[in-house]
């Protein structure tokens, strides 16, 4: 089936129990959604904002073509 991902086998398991975990741990319900900015608080790990990150590549114009 073209464009289908291929996992390992078990991934899709344990996908589901860790997020079954956190959602345990962040005191919601089984099925709600899991908020990543939440979740990353949680599990101690800072978000960087793009902007804060410093162009690597030059920019140059179009009209340079």
């Amino acid at each position: 089936m073209p464009g289908k991902a291929k996992f390992r086998r078990g991934f899709k398991k344990e996908a589901s129990a860790y997020a079954k975990e956190f959602r345990e741990e962040l005191g919601i319900k089984p099925h709600a959604p899991l908020c990543p900015w939440q979740l990353a608080e949680h599990l101690a790990i800072p978000i960087v904002p793009l902007s804060e990150f410093e162009i690597a590549i030059p920019i140059v114009p179009l009209s340079e073509f």
